[in-house]
């Protein structure tokens, strides 16, 4: 059963991060414009707006890359290395200069970045080359580690605006204040769960099922309601990126029991 569920998540979550990818690349290219604070490029700088263009245009070959077999394992390796650029380049700075919240984008691509890791061991599996070398076993573990350690602080965001991010809840559900708690409490159990290796396999599927219920009740609805938006698209398409990472996560949780830290303890066990 185990390794059914391991080798369905793995495609899974490679063409949910080609879809996310692809529709955040033509959200560039539609609006010209940068993803608002998830790509937080000056104002000022030189020829924004033909860079923006070409932003969307490498994320969206990227995912079309991840959607193709001849092209999934260089399009993984891009993948990494465009969510690196972003984390050390974009985001760190302003979390090092206290740019208020900077820290929530930082560590959402922090964690998209180990996703990324795991992805690209997964299909370095089997291939021969240098390159495929780099992406072994310790790749997905630090891939895992990055993961486990930023999902915490997704749920310090609810904790510490529980107003600000009960706004999110649909309206249609009642006490969204209990919601944007209990949202908050599963961000810190599956971090939790892959630092301590305790119910892994029910930790990362319950927090796939979560991140879909935020993309299939919030951010659908939100550009359904105002297609016109900016705001909408990119928010949607990001949260469908860490949607493929939570997949991701729960690919290598299904695929190997793992222990305290990431550590795998029986590659083969079901």
């Amino acid at each position: 059963m185990t390794d059914i569920v391991a080798a369905r998540l793995v495609p899974a979550a490679r063409l949910a991060f080609a879809a996310a990818l692809a529709g955040l690349g033509a959200t560039g290219i539609v609006f010209a414009d940068f993803a608002l604070q998830w790509q937080p490029v000056p104002a000022d700088i030189p020829g924004r707006t033909a860079l923006a263009v070409a932003a969307g245009v490498l994320l969206a070959l990227t995912g079309a890359g991840l959607a193709l077999r001849r092209l999934v394992f260089p399009a993984a390796v891009l993948l990494c290395v465009i969510m690196a650029a972003w984390v050390l380049v974009l985001h760190l700075p302003r979390v090092l200069t206290n740019v208020p919240w900077a820290w929530l984008g930082f560590f959402e691509f922090v964690a998209i970045f180990g996703a990324a890791l795991i992805l690209t061991s997964f299909l370095a599996q089997d291939r021969e080359g240098r390159l495929s070398r780099l992406f072994d076993r310790r790749a997905a573990r630090i891939g895992l580690l990055l993961f486990a350690v930023s999902t915490p602080f997704f749920g310090l965001s609810h904790v510490i605006s529980v107003t600000g991010a009960a706004r999110f809840v649909p309206a249609w559900l009642p006490g969204p204040e209990f919601w944007v708690v209990a949202t908050a409490i599963g961000h810190a159990a599956a971090g939790v769960s892959l630092l301590t290796g305790v119910l892994t396999r029910l930790a990362t599927a319950l927090y796939g099922v979560m991140i879909a219920s935020f993309v299939l009740t919030v951010h659908v609805p939100d550009v359904l309601g105002d297609p016109a938006s900016h705001r909408f698209w990119v928010m949607l398409f990001v949260a469908m990126t860490i949607f493929a990472a939570a997949l991701t996560i729960a690919a290598q949780a299904w695929s190997a029991r793992l222990g305290p830290l990431g550590r795998v303890t029986d590659p083969q066990a079901p």
